[in-house]
């Protein structure tokens, strides 16, 4: 059979498939908690890493995709829009796309958003070979279990390529084979669109996206299924992979993955402007601590000594603060999105931030996870006994941060790079 009809047939039996699910969907009430007011609403629920809330995919990406607020999210195969609805709220007041081929599926995640009040989503209609937005247009590309059904994932990754802006980021939920596949399964239109036929091999995907133009490539595993011998991974335990632990001891192991990866950054520092914090500032200066896992006590009154970087657009993209005491600083909230790393932009607000202070100053911080960058600045460990008492007592020390936290020191000025 010739490849075209080959990949006609396969597509046809996908669509149709889920086509079947959204009126299945719709017709089992799964639109999104209609009589239920947000937060609550689309805004809470499952949090196991293999666990997806529309039941259609292999994995949470809520619980496991890091996003901070005023990203552009790209959602390859939003289905019904649940999870999507839920990103959003995390990227808000960014925007997140939800795209998806069928009609049905568009309609039904529209209604889905309107019925949960969620105004920063956009449901586009289109194929994931061809992405119906612009070039550089979001920050971040999530899918859950769409991937393998793309008979082109070669053509997929360029698209997801093409839409992030330099730095961006992918975060995909799918299944991988590990181990190669029987070709019954590959030649099986059911099996495709039950998320195994076309699942690639988990060693396929570094040179795919590698081809692409992606780098930093990681694969996590997320759990592991297996097909006994003679069966195909979609008949055991219901249609999708990763529904369910499938029996132990089989060969021809499926399991559910994480891929993450990320577009070069480019040298584009000129576009970010550095000023000073200012009240209406606050809010999302506290959305992205909370999303980096930082903490945000003091931040208010403490907000005249913090600087914000702003992108062309105006969007915060990374902030630092600092606590002055008579005696020393302490340095805190440091913090630059994703899109905006390895430019050397945190230390161009720290340096900026620490500008003022007087020659011989001592800088404190803490941290947990980035000793080893602060000590590319100049700072240095010391045990809490070394920190002035006033710093002691400041709300960082008195268990904002954890206990476990690492203090470090160093002397202004900081040292030339």
């Amino acid at each position: 059979m010739p490849r075209m009809n080959r990949d006609d047939g396969l597509r046809r039996v996908i669509l149709e498939y889920y086509r079947a699910a959204a009126v299945r969907s719709r017709a089992a009430g799964r639109e999104c908690c209609p009589d239920v007011a947000p937060p609550d609403c689309c805004g809470r629920g499952v949090d196991a890493p293999q666990q997806s809330e529309s039941g259609l995919g292999c994995a949470n990406l809520v619980a496991l995709v890091p996003l901070y607020p005023g990203e552009n999210l790209l959602d390859i195969g939003s289905g019904p829009g649940l999870e999507t609805i839920r990103l959003a709220r995390m990227v808000d007041p960014g925007i997140a796309y939800g795209l998806d081929l069928l009609p049905e599926m568009i309609h039904l995640a529209q209604e889905n958003a309107r019925r949960a009040r969620c105004r920063n989503v956009r449901f586009i209609q289109g194929p994931m070979e061809d992405i119906p937005l612009e070039d550089a247009s979001v920050d971040v590309v999530v899918s859950n279990c769409v991937i393998n059904l793309s008979t082109d994932k070669a053509r997929v990754m360029k698209e997801m390529a093409r839409v992030l802006r330099p730095g961006g980021r992918i975060c995909i939920a799918d299944p991988v084979w590990l181990a190669p596949p029987p070709q019954t399964v590959r030649q099986d239109a059911q099996a495709w669109a039950c998320c195994v036929g076309g699942a690639l091999e988990r060693d396929e995907w570094p040179g795919l996206l590698t081809e692409a133009g992606f780098q930093e490539i990681d694969i996590r595993l997320l759990g592991e299924f297996a097909a006994e011998e003679g069966d195909t991974p979609y008949q055991q335990g219901g249609c999708h992979c990763c529904s369910g632990p499938a029996p132990e001891g089989g060969h021809n192991a499926l399991a559910s993955a994480l891929i993450s990866a990320r577009r070069p950054p480019a040298p584009r520092l000129q576009s970010v402007h550095l000023r000073k914090a200012s009240g209406s500032d606050l809010q999302i200066m506290l959305k992205i601590l909370e999303a980096a896992g930082l903490p945000t006590a003091g931040v208010a009154e403490h907000l005249g000594h913090f600087l914000v970087a702003v992108d062309e657009h105006s969007r915060i993209v990374g902030m630092a603060g600092l606590e002055c005491y008579s005696s020393a600083a302490l340095l805190r909230s440091v913090v630059v999105l994703p899109a905006w790393r390895r430019l050397g932009l945190a230390r161009r607000l720290i340096e900026r931030l620490t500008r003022s202070l007087p020659a011989g100053t001592d800088v404190y911080l803490l941290t947990v996870g980035a000793e080893g960058y602060f000590r590319t600045l100049g700072f240095r460990p010391v045990g809490r006994e070394q920190v002035p008492p006033e710093l002691i007592q400041s709300r960082e020390f008195q268990g904002a941060c954890p206990e476990t936290a690492t203090v470090m020191r160093a002397q202004l000025p900081l040292p030339v790079r």
